[in-house]
């Protein structure tokens, strides 16, 4: 949930004209699998039942690669807690791509309906 949120306000923040250097980015990456980390996979954007496991929440400037916020819930080894950090700002890459499209698209919108009510 708290990514969305944060997801939700910088697309809010875009919208609004407000000048920002980078898109901030959330995502959560949690473990899968085995509690040894053997036969465990990080997995991207939890639903309800993965939201039970350990995770990483990473909030993140893709653009200049700077964690603005790490969470971590749970209990993990260090090792799997840097995959999953890997794994949290991959995600973040990835949608930066989806909301720098949906940015273009929007804006692309915006101004053809300025262009025709003038």
């Amino acid at each position: 949930m708290y990514s969305a949120c944060v997801n939700a306000a910088t697309l809010a923040l875009v919208d609004a004209g407000i000048a920002l250097r980078d898109i901030v980015c959330s995502c959560t990456a949690a473990d899968i699998g085995f509690a040894s980390g053997e036969g465990s996979t990080a997995v991207v954007d939890v639903n309800k039942m993965e939201y039970r496991s350990n995770m990483v929440t990473l909030t993140y400037l893709p653009k200049t690669e700077m964690v603005v916020q790490a969470e971590s819930v749970g209990r993990l080894h260090h090792d799997r807690m840097k995959d999953l950090l890997e794994a949290a700002a991959k995600g973040c890459q990835e949608l930066l791509v989806i909301l720098d499209s949906a940015i273009r698209e929007h804006v692309k919108k915006f101004a053809s309906s300025i262009e025709s009510s003038s």
